[in-house]
């Protein structure tokens, strides 16, 4: 037992909690020595971008960091003096915003937040993105929150610029950015009365009309469609937006920004994004002849039909069908279903038939759709019941034919196969 103690002893174990000692503080993960080290964030920042100042014209400091590309200068295909120059007029039908009328891109500034948070009202924004042309050149500015005092002279300087444009541009920003931005100039206390309502302003939120154009795309997502879209790699150092509120307050506690600088460089990657992408959405809205890509070009026809543009509609559609075998089969099904049920809704039923006709004699149909409504265009328009009972049967070894019986469709097409029965037996009475 002796033996068993003494070996405990040298081990360090001892009798009662009196003379245990106290445990040693752990190292400092920022400091080799381990002492936290004062971190002089500003000159950091001044290191990291020389381009960048404090300014202090406001009422509370904060870090700008200025990136300016000439009007020469392309993003992906597009030249930015293409955008400067170019008329938003066409926006002013998919905005439903008739201020839009008669803007060019130098009406533009260009809006996008890294916050704290992704969600509540105590999110704040860390980091405001603004992109605007000024003069020959588009600026990329961005406003950092070096600390926490910094954000009420960031959101001044901002209402500040804004005055100097009319449109505002975000990507996502009607139910993210422009709320986020509105409840901190609440909640700062910077409401004077005479600040313009950055949600009634006239905005172009590009995310609504991306997942229309690109609908075919697994993602719509900004650095998504930078890459697949406008054909721009991003580099290996750009931080993902996602992990903002983490880097931040990782940032927060140490003081040191020099994790933050891929956060900088995607917030600026995703705010020249948006400029070409900007003049991509308003000319394929004002086009009249589709894209080349058949997903694109059915795509912004359903576009134009969902906002009620009828008209412009269905000349697309006829122009993407005249294609013939050029157009993809789950395309050309798509655009003739889409345009036979505006026509159907116009009351033009005998336009309609044609194109129903066409569907069903496509190989690859599994739909019972086009039968169904050629069985009821005959049955109670053209009144030609022999078709309408041909019709239905197509229509029944479809559902017959499939491994997963839809019972209801199998009982409604038996019904109405009865019914077209009956009348014909009395006709031949």
């Amino acid at each position: 037992m002796s033996d068993f103690r003494a070996k405990l002893k040298r081990m360090g174990v001892v009798k009662g909690a009196k003379n245990l000692k106290p445990a040693p503080k752990p190292a400092d993960p920022f400091s080799g020595s381990g002492r936290r080290e004062k971190v002089d964030t500003l000159k950091v920042l001044a290191d990291l971008f020389p381009n960048g100042r404090v300014v202090d014209q406001y009422s509370q400091p904060f870090f700008e960091v200025d990136a300016v590309f000439p009007l020469s200068h392309q993003v992906g295909p597009t030249v930015l003096a293409d955008v400067a120059n170019l008329d938003l007029s066409p926006a002013s039908e998919f905005c439903g915003d008739d201020r839009l009328q008669g803007m060019t891109g130098r009406d533009l500034l260009f809006v996008d937040l890294e916050t704290t948070g992704l969600a509540g009202s105590g999110v704040q924004p860390f980091m405001i993105g603004l992109a605007f042309f000024e003069g020959d050149a588009l600026v990329v500015r961005q406003y950092f929150m070096h600390k926490p005092a910094a954000e009420e002279g960031m959101l001044q300087a901002f209402e500040e610029l804004f005055a100097n444009y009319k449109v505002l541009v975000t990507f996502n920003g009607k139910t993210f950015d422009l709320p986020v931005l509105d409840n901190r100039f609440i909640l700062t206390g910077l409401l004077d009365g005479t600040r313009p309502d950055l949600v009634k302003m006239p905005h172009l939120d590009l995310l609504s009309p991306a997942r229309r154009i690109w609908s075919h795309l697994p993602s719509r997502a900004l650095s998504y469609l930078d890459e697949h879209v406008l054909k721009m790699k991003r580099p290996p150092g750009e931080i993902p937006g996602r992990l903002a509120p983490w880097l931040y307050n990782q940032f927060a506690q140490s003081g040191d920004p020099r994790p933050l600088e891929g956060m900088f460089l995607h917030n600026e990657l995703d705010m020249l994004a948006m400029v070409p992408l900007v003049e991509q959405v308003v000319n394929y809205w004002a086009a009249e002849i589709p894209p080349e890509n058949p997903y694109i070009a059915v795509s912004i026809a359903r576009w134009k039909l969902h906002l009620k543009r009828q008209t412009a509609a269905e000349n697309l559609f006829v122009e993407i069908l005249s294609r013939g075998s050029e157009l993809p089969v789950e395309m050309r099904l798509l655009a003739l279903k889409e345009l036979s049920l505006m026509l159907k809704k116009q009351n033009r039923r005998a336009d309609a038939m044609p194109l129903w006709q066409q569907m069903a004699e496509l190989d690859q149909i599994e739909d019972t759709f086009p039968h169904l409504e050629l069985a009821k265009y005959f049955e109670w328009h053209a009144v030609d019941l022999e078709k309408a009972s041909l019709w239905s049967a197509h229509a029944y070894q479809i559902v017959m034919s499939r491994p997963a019986l839809d019972f209801a469709l199998k009982e409604e097409i038996e019904h109405r196969l009865r019914r077209l029965a009956g009348k014909i037996e009395q006709d031949q009475e």
